[in-house]
């Protein structure tokens, strides 16, 4: 809806609340400015249809979870507040259908495959929980037709392909599952 902005802020462990005035773009603080994270949060991403928050704990290796108010914007843990992750969680995206989540961890090298529950925002593993990436992970994108997932592996240099089960959310790794890039990728994007 374009009315709110969230910060991950690494070193605080917290996540900062802003109203966004969609006429100049201005910023304004929430009368809660900020609200905990996990340890050093490093990625943040929303829900597209706005109910859900969730942010990638990279000290920690987990995800938290919260609802989001579409009113004001404010968000709120949700009454279990964080999932295990692989060892570094780093980056992290929601599908464009709002069923699944992903997180890259740098240090374990995998994503981290979840089920979202539309109704609460609640996560749940897969049942294969992870796939392997190429060596650090750091960067994630889903395609918005939702069939494809890329992850940018900094360490090795490469990018990770891999086909999306629309129904399922699990990820395959493509026949070639990578392809590479220049020096120390850290990031991925797809045009829509």
């Amino acid at each position: 809806d374009g009315t709110s902005v969230y910060a991950a802020n690494f070193g605080d462990g917290t996540v900062s609340m802003y109203s966004r005035n969609t006429g100049t773009g201005a910023l304004t603080a929430l009368a809660t400015p900020t609200i905990a994270t996990g340890s050093s949060p490093n990625g943040i991403a929303v829900s597209a249809d706005g109910l859900s928050v969730y942010v990638a704990n990279f000290a920690d290796n987990t995800v938290s979870m919260y609802s989001r108010n579409t009113g004001t914007g404010a968000v709120t843990a949700l009454a279990t507040p964080t999932i295990a992750t692989g060892s570094c969680a780093y980056a992290i995206a929601i599908s464009a259908d709002g069923i699944s989540v992903y997180v890259a961890s740098y240090t374990a090298s995998t994503v981290s495959m979840y089920g979202r529950n539309t109704g609460t925002g609640a996560l749940t593993a897969l049942a294969t929980p992870t796939i392997a990436t190429g060596s650090g992970p750091v960067g994630l994108a889903i395609s918005s037709d939702g069939v494809s997932v890329y992850v940018a592996n900094n360490t090795d240099n490469t990018v990770s392909m891999y086909s999306r089960n629309t129904g399922t959310g699990a990820l395959t790794a493509l026949a070639t599952p990578t392809i590479a890039t220049g020096s120390s990728p850290y990031a991925v994007a797809i045009s829509a």
